[in-house]
């Protein structure tokens, strides 16, 4: 998860250095809706590598303003 969230920082401080000339503003209902919550059914067969990427992911959600288990954001 660590890794996950060093990532998801430098994706975020290259976003923002690149985007000096114009301001893109992205609400906490968009970024939700489009980093959908993973999900997995009994019948996937995944590695246990897999698995934990899709926790992780999903953990990460929550501190970006999204709601757990959910598309949309908190509140």
């Amino acid at each position: 998860m660590k890794r996950m969230t060093k990532c998801a920082l430098l994706a975020a401080s290259l976003g923002l250095l690149t985007g000096c000339s114009k301001t893109v503003v992205v609400t906490a209902d968009k970024l939700c809706a489009d980093w959908r919550h993973q999900t997995v059914s009994k019948s996937d067969q995944i590695t246990d590598g897999t698995a934990s990427q899709i926790e992780a992911s999903n953990k990460s959600r929550p501190a970006w303003g999204c709601a757990y288990g959910q598309n949309k954001a908190k509140g």
